[in-house]
Protein backbone atom coordinates (compact mmCIF):
# COMPACT_ATOMS: atom_id res chain seq x y z
CA UNK A 1 0.00 0.00 0.00
CA UNK A 2 2.87 2.36 0.83
CA UNK A 3 4.40 1.61 -2.59
CA UNK A 4 1.11 2.49 -4.33
CA UNK A 5 0.87 5.79 -2.40
CA UNK A 6 4.50 6.58 -3.24
CA UNK A 7 3.95 5.80 -6.93
CA UNK A 8 0.77 7.91 -7.02
CA UNK A 9 2.56 10.81 -5.29
CA UNK A 10 5.40 10.60 -7.79
CA UNK A 11 2.97 10.50 -10.73
CA UNK A 12 1.11 13.54 -9.40
CA UNK A 13 4.37 15.43 -8.92
CA UNK A 14 5.48 14.63 -12.48
CA UNK A 15 2.10 15.51 -13.95
CA UNK A 16 1.44 12.00 -15.24
CA UNK A 17 -1.79 11.79 -13.24
CA UNK A 18 -3.83 14.87 -12.54
CA UNK A 19 -6.01 15.53 -9.56
CA UNK A 20 -9.72 15.89 -10.41
CA UNK A 21 -9.64 19.67 -9.83
CA UNK A 22 -6.75 20.07 -12.29
CA UNK A 23 -8.57 17.97 -14.90
CA UNK A 24 -11.73 20.05 -14.51
CA UNK A 25 -9.78 23.30 -14.84
CA UNK A 26 -8.21 22.16 -18.09
CA UNK A 27 -11.47 21.00 -19.64
CA UNK A 28 -13.34 24.20 -18.81
CA UNK A 29 -13.18 26.54 -21.80
CA UNK A 30 -12.20 30.17 -21.52
CA UNK A 31 -15.07 32.57 -21.76
CA UNK A 32 -15.87 36.22 -22.04
CA UNK A 33 -18.38 38.58 -20.45
CA UNK A 34 -19.40 42.04 -21.60
CA UNK A 35 -21.37 44.84 -20.04
CA UNK A 36 -23.22 47.22 -22.35
CA UNK A 37 -24.11 50.75 -21.32
CA UNK A 38 -27.03 52.92 -22.32
CA UNK A 39 -26.65 56.71 -22.52
CA UNK A 40 -28.19 58.92 -19.89
CA UNK A 41 -31.73 59.85 -20.77
CA UNK A 42 -34.96 60.87 -19.15
CA UNK A 43 -35.76 57.17 -18.73
CA UNK A 44 -32.29 56.25 -17.46
CA UNK A 45 -31.08 59.14 -15.29
CA UNK A 46 -28.77 56.88 -13.28
CA UNK A 47 -27.63 55.11 -16.43
CA UNK A 48 -28.57 51.65 -17.57
CA UNK A 49 -26.53 48.53 -18.33
CA UNK A 50 -27.04 45.10 -19.86
CA UNK A 51 -25.00 41.91 -19.63
CA UNK A 52 -23.68 39.35 -22.13
CA UNK A 53 -21.71 36.13 -21.74
CA UNK A 54 -20.13 33.75 -24.18
CA UNK A 55 -21.71 30.31 -24.43
CA UNK A 56 -19.47 28.82 -27.12
CA UNK A 57 -17.23 29.86 -29.99
CA UNK A 58 -18.90 32.97 -31.45
CA UNK A 59 -22.13 32.34 -29.50
CA UNK A 60 -23.60 34.59 -26.83
CA UNK A 61 -26.46 34.91 -24.39
CA UNK A 62 -27.38 38.43 -23.37
CA UNK A 63 -30.04 40.35 -21.56
CA UNK A 64 -31.13 43.36 -19.66
CA UNK A 65 -33.08 43.70 -16.44
CA UNK A 66 -35.55 46.52 -16.10
CA UNK A 67 -39.27 46.73 -15.65
CA UNK A 68 -39.43 44.73 -18.93
CA UNK A 69 -36.63 42.11 -18.84
CA UNK A 70 -35.03 41.11 -22.16
CA UNK A 71 -33.15 37.86 -22.86
CA UNK A 72 -31.65 36.41 -26.05
CA UNK A 73 -29.54 33.29 -26.58
CA UNK A 74 -27.44 31.71 -29.32
CA UNK A 75 -26.50 34.91 -31.12
CA UNK A 76 -23.19 35.53 -32.92
CA UNK A 77 -20.90 38.30 -31.69
CA UNK A 78 -21.67 40.61 -34.59
CA UNK A 79 -25.45 40.03 -34.37
CA UNK A 80 -25.40 40.74 -30.63
CA UNK A 81 -23.44 43.97 -31.04
CA UNK A 82 -25.74 45.08 -33.86
CA UNK A 83 -28.79 44.38 -31.67
CA UNK A 84 -27.41 46.54 -28.82
CA UNK A 85 -26.55 49.31 -31.29
CA UNK A 86 -30.12 49.25 -32.70
CA UNK A 87 -31.54 49.35 -29.17
CA UNK A 88 -29.63 52.60 -28.49
CA UNK A 89 -26.79 51.37 -26.28
CA UNK A 90 -23.64 53.44 -26.77
CA UNK A 91 -20.74 51.27 -25.56
CA UNK A 92 -19.48 48.05 -24.03
CA UNK A 93 -16.54 46.63 -22.06
CA UNK A 94 -15.48 42.97 -22.02
CA UNK A 95 -13.31 40.67 -19.92
CA UNK A 96 -11.88 37.24 -20.71
CA UNK A 97 -12.30 34.61 -18.00
CA UNK A 98 -10.54 31.30 -17.39
CA UNK A 99 -13.80 29.41 -17.29
CA UNK A 100 -17.15 29.48 -19.00
CA UNK A 101 -20.05 28.47 -16.76
CA UNK A 102 -22.90 29.51 -19.04
CA UNK A 103 -25.46 27.20 -17.44
CA UNK A 104 -24.82 28.68 -13.98
CA UNK A 105 -25.11 32.23 -15.35
CA UNK A 106 -28.33 31.33 -17.18
CA UNK A 107 -29.80 29.83 -14.00
CA UNK A 108 -28.96 33.02 -12.09
CA UNK A 109 -30.66 35.14 -14.77
CA UNK A 110 -33.74 32.89 -14.83
CA UNK A 111 -34.09 33.21 -11.06
CA UNK A 112 -33.46 36.96 -10.81
CA UNK A 113 -35.65 38.06 -13.71
CA UNK A 114 -38.68 36.77 -11.80
CA UNK A 115 -37.93 38.90 -8.73
CA UNK A 116 -39.47 42.36 -8.39
CA UNK A 117 -37.47 45.30 -9.74
CA UNK A 118 -36.14 47.52 -6.95
CA UNK A 119 -34.31 50.74 -7.77
CA UNK A 120 -31.29 50.24 -5.46
CA UNK A 121 -31.17 46.52 -4.70
CA UNK A 122 -32.51 44.57 -7.70
CA UNK A 123 -31.89 46.46 -10.89
CA UNK A 124 -30.03 46.28 -14.21
CA UNK A 125 -26.62 46.57 -12.53
CA UNK A 126 -27.12 44.22 -9.56
CA UNK A 127 -28.50 41.53 -11.86
CA UNK A 128 -25.64 41.99 -14.37
CA UNK A 129 -23.04 41.59 -11.61
CA UNK A 130 -24.84 38.51 -10.23
CA UNK A 131 -24.87 36.92 -13.70
CA UNK A 132 -21.14 37.64 -14.12
CA UNK A 133 -20.32 36.20 -10.68
CA UNK A 134 -22.15 32.99 -11.62
CA UNK A 135 -20.39 32.75 -14.98
CA UNK A 136 -16.85 32.54 -13.59
CA UNK A 137 -15.39 32.10 -10.13
CA UNK A 138 -12.80 34.80 -10.85
CA UNK A 139 -15.61 37.35 -11.26
CA UNK A 140 -16.84 36.72 -7.73
CA UNK A 141 -14.39 39.43 -6.65
CA UNK A 142 -16.49 42.10 -8.39
CA UNK A 143 -17.72 44.50 -5.72
CA UNK A 144 -21.35 44.75 -4.78
CA UNK A 145 -23.46 46.80 -7.14
CA UNK A 146 -26.22 47.48 -4.63
CA UNK A 147 -26.77 51.22 -4.19
CA UNK A 148 -24.37 52.07 -7.03
CA UNK A 149 -25.20 54.03 -10.15
CA UNK A 150 -24.86 51.82 -13.24
CA UNK A 151 -22.84 54.34 -15.27
CA UNK A 152 -20.40 54.93 -12.38
CA UNK A 153 -19.85 51.18 -11.94
CA UNK A 154 -19.31 50.80 -15.69
CA UNK A 155 -16.90 53.75 -15.96
CA UNK A 156 -14.93 53.37 -12.72
CA UNK A 157 -15.25 49.87 -11.28
CA UNK A 158 -15.09 47.59 -14.33
CA UNK A 159 -11.69 48.88 -15.54
CA UNK A 160 -10.18 48.22 -12.09
CA UNK A 161 -11.32 44.59 -12.38
CA UNK A 162 -9.78 43.82 -15.75
CA UNK A 163 -12.56 44.84 -18.12
CA UNK A 164 -11.16 46.33 -21.31
CA UNK A 165 -11.59 49.73 -22.86
CA UNK A 166 -14.98 51.14 -23.74
CA UNK A 167 -15.93 50.20 -27.30
CA UNK A 168 -18.19 52.87 -28.75
CA UNK A 169 -21.31 51.70 -30.59
CA UNK A 170 -22.15 55.02 -32.25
Amino acid sequence: MAVVRLALSAALACGAVQAPAAQAAQTTARGQVCMFTYPYSRDALAGHVAWAFQTGPNRWTFGSYSKRPMWKSGWTTSAMISKFRRMGYDGYRCKWTHQRRASAATATWQRLRRTPYRLWTNNCLTVSVAVFRSYSRELRSLPSASGTLPRRYYDRTLPRYGFGKNHRLR
